[in-house]
Formats: C-alpha cells, sequence, structure tokens
C-alpha cells in the first residue's frame, strides 16, 4: 500500500514539482492550494505526511500546524515545513507549532526525498516504536549504524541516560516518570532539529534510555542543548520541598529515611574520527562505557571517547 502525502501550499508550480516527483518515487499524492483547503483535506483523508508551507494568506502553516496538533484525529500526523526563509527563530517557531522538520525553499528533491523516508522509516521500526514517546527502538539504531558502517561514513553516536530516575518513580509515581521521559525525547528532537543534521537519528532503547546517531561535527552543540534544556525544565517536575532542600526524600520499607540527588542526564559519546569499529555491538557498548563514566560526576554531562 502506498504512503499518502499531502502538499499545502499556495505556490502551484512548486506543488505541481514535487507532486510528480514523488509520485514517480511510489507514493499517493494529494494537494492542496490553501491553508483552509488543506486542513480540512488532512481531517478527511488522514494522510501518512504533510508537506506545508508556512508562509499562505487567510491561514499561515505554523497555525495549521498548531490546529493539527490539536484535533484528536490528526495530533500525529507527521508535518515537514516548507519555508523560502529559516532562520534560529523560524526553526523555534516551527518546532513549538509542533513540526518534525523544517526545509528551505529552494529544496533539492532528493534531500526532500529522504527526510520523507526518514519520518516515515520502515514498517518494522513502526512496529517497534516505542508506545510512550513513539521513538524507534533498539534494531532500527543497529540498523543505521551498519548503514553507516558499509558506507564508510563519519559518525557520532549518543548513549543517553536519566540518573536516579528510580527514586523519583518512587516518590512521586510512574505517571510523573513518564511525563519526565516525554519531556527528554521532546528536548532530544528538539536540540537535534536545532543543532544537527536533517537526518540525524534518535532511538529510545527502553525505560529512560535513549541513542542519538549524528556527526562528529555535530554532537558536542547537540549534547551541549540537550543538558542546557534538561537543567532548565527539570526543577518543574519537583515539589517545593524538595527544590528547596536539593534532594529526594524517600523512607523505605522499614521506615528509615533515604536521601536521593535530583535527576540528571548522562550522555556518553563515541564516534569513529579517530578510532574504528566494526560492528553495531561494539559502537553502542563503548557508548554506553563512557556513558557511566559520564555518571560518575552526579551531575548533567557528556564524556567523548
Amino acid at each position: 500500500m502506498k504512503n499518502k502525502i499531502l502538499i499545502i501550499d499556495d505556490e502551484v508550480l512548486i506543488v505541481e514539482f514535487v507532486e510528480k516527483y514523488l509520485k514517480s518515487k511510489g507514493f499517493d499524492i494529494s494537494t492542496a492550494f490553501s491553508g483552509k483547503d488543506g486542513l480540512a483535506k488532512a481531517k478527511k483523508e488522514l494522510p501518512d505526511l504533510t508537506l506545508l508551507d508556512v508562509r499562505m494568506p487567510e491561514i499561515n502553516g505554523l497555525t495549521i500546524c498548531r490546529q493539527l496538533r490539536e484535533d484528536r484525529l490528526t495530533h500525529s500526523l507527521p508535518v515537514i515545513m516548507l519555508s523560502a526563509k529559516i532562520s534560529y527563530e523560524d526553526k523555534l517557531n516551527g518546532i513549538k507549532a509542533g513540526a518534525d522538520d523544517y526545509i528551505t525553499k529552494p529544496f533539492d528533491l532528493q534531500e526532500l526525498l529522504v527526510r520523507i523516508k526518514r519520518i516515515l522509516c520502515y514498517p518494522s521500526i513502526k512496529k517497534e516504536s516505542n508506545l510512550l514517546t513513539g521513538l524507534p527502538g533498539k534494531s532500527s539504531i543497529e540498523y543505521e549504524l551498519n548503514r553507516k558502517i558499509n558506507k564508510n561514513l563519519k559518525y557520532a553516536v549518543c548513549s543517553l541516560d536519566l540518573n536516579n530516575f528510580k527514586s523519583y518513580n518512587e516518590k512521586y509515581g510512574y505517571e510523573k516518570g513518564d511525563k519526565i521521559i516525554c519531556q527528554l525525547a521532546k528536548i532530544i528532537n528538539k536540540s537535534i532539529s536545532l543543532e544537527g543534521n536533517f537526518d540525524d537519528f534518535v532511538s529510545h532503547i527502553s525505560g529512560e534510555k535513549f541513542v542519538i546517531l549524528t556527526t562528529p561535527q555535530k554532537v558536542d552543540d547537540i549534547c551541549s542543548s540537550i543538558i542546557k534544556d534538561f537543567n532548565e525544565s527539570i526543577s518543574s517536575f519537583f515539589a517545593p520541598e524538595d527544590k528547596k532542600r536539593d534532594f529526594i526524600e524517600n523512607i523505605n520499607r522499614q521506615g528509615i529515611k533515604l536521601q536521593s540527588p535530583f535527576l540528571f542526564v548522562a550522555i556518553g559519546v563515541v564516534t569513529n574520527h579517530c578510532l574504528k569499529f566494526t560492528n553495531p555491538i561494539e559502537i553502542l557498548s563503548t557508548a554506553k562505557e563512557m556513558k557511566n563514566y559520564a555518571q560518575t560526576f552526579n551531575i548533567s554531562n557528556y564524556k567523548k571517547k
């Protein structure tokens, strides 16, 4: 069955150009030349992905994206924003509106295809996606790593973990713990969108563990952005008394009070810039070792090998 893509753009020539190309690649295409018509088609047809122009009369792309996210039927519809001009603020506004990706006009059709496939992924990736965050699981990251190795491409792998998470769950409950995991997933995706490459990959391995696949030249900015955003947002998940004393207090079954530090994020990074790896297991194991080292500092940080 073909994936259906809805193109919402008031520039007729661009729509026809993209439509012809994507049809040649096996996609089923639907089009709309106004925001109002596009919004109605998205809700009626429920496409697999929407290409959405930012600047349109009557209703602009950001407003449409927000309305799609607020509707129960379309809240998870993937959206790639199209814009003639993209600044840091433009990207940030798009992410806030709920866009999954951004591409600048005029764009290369092959790059657009890569971005579409990355978001749609493969059926096997969809099946094993984490139910909480919707991110692909372990087999997906292994597939992507094998692809990098076989093509002899440069890469950087981040193994990311939340520390003291068990104590948090015991104090606040699993429902609030799940909200923190979702918040971390949003922070990771936002950091990659703003600082990374269009084909970077995020995998939710299990629980509070994530893996990021990017490039050596982007990895430092991505890690720094994740740590900054996490540190700025995490305090809102704690009660005032815990924030005041700067630790979590739990009582065990014996009635003894136990103190645990606040949550922090530890990231272990490994690249093939100087090292050579032959398989994904070796790469992930080395990244995990670096993450374990980062955990010993008891603050949000990353360590790179």
